[in-house]
């Protein structure tokens, strides 16, 4: 799974401890949240693409 931002991958932080990212919030990973720094362009409507990928490796941290 791999999420993008305007082309930019968003990497995966199993416990957000950078702040950036993405993590699973349950242990069957069927839910997942944005870490703060990674939230805040969403929120703020920065963000004019967001993809998501499945069935590919992980860009981890």
């Amino acid at each position: 799974m791999n999420f993008y931002f305007d082309g930019a991958v968003v990497p995966y932080d199993e416990d957000c401890a950078t702040g950036v990212g993405w993590t699973w919030t349950d242990a069957s990973h069927t839910r997942m949240e944005f870490c703060a720094q990674s939230c805040d362009p969403l929120t703020n409507h920065q963000v004019s693409d967001g993809t998501a990928t499945f069935g590919c490796q992980t860009v981890v941290l």
